[in-house]
């Protein structure tokens, strides 16, 4: 994998980081936003883990050995899940499994009432649960495909 830069010396703000990244000939559209942030972003609703459902047709695996390593859930370290809502009501986890696993496996949820942060994505009334399933697997193939492994 290719460096950008050499690895940062001190804190920096990100708009001067960016700097860096334009002389190395980094740059692409930059797109302009007319809603403010508030209307730009998906809220984050809470959402209880007994009403949180996987989809094998295009998750990964689930990594027991992370699971059981992990001893117990820590709150911090959670960021929101990624669900859809299907027109039928499931609420379908994106990305987000291992971590609504961990909740479930390691927070005592008085029968699954311990809820999660979410963003939620809601598909047309219209869509058939093949649509939804095609929907989310494109979602989850851009929302990964550039990612890298720590």
């Amino acid at each position: 994998m290719a460096q950008l830069s050499k690895p940062l010396k001190a804190v920096m703000n990100v708009l001067k980081l960016v700097e860096g990244f334009i002389k190395l000939g980094v740059s692409g559209v930059q797109k302009v936003f007319t809603k403010q942030e508030d209307d730009l972003f998906l809220p984050v609703i809470y959402i209880s883990i007994k009403d949180l459902k996987v989809d094998p047709k295009y998750q990964r695996l689930i990594n027991t050995s992370f699971i059981k390593k992990a001893k117990e859930f820590d709150p911090y370290l959670v960021k929101p899940l990624s669900v859809f809502k299907r027109p039928n009501g499931d609420y379908m986890i994106v990305d987000g499994q291992h971590t609504a696993c961990l909740a479930a496996t390691y927070v005592d949820h008085d029968e699954g009432k311990f809820k999660l942060p979410c963003q939620v994505q809601v598909h047309p009334a219209n869509f058939s649960d093949e649509d939804c399933e095609k929907a989310e697997a494109n979602y989850f193939k851009r929302f990964n495909s550039l990612r890298n492994t720590v």
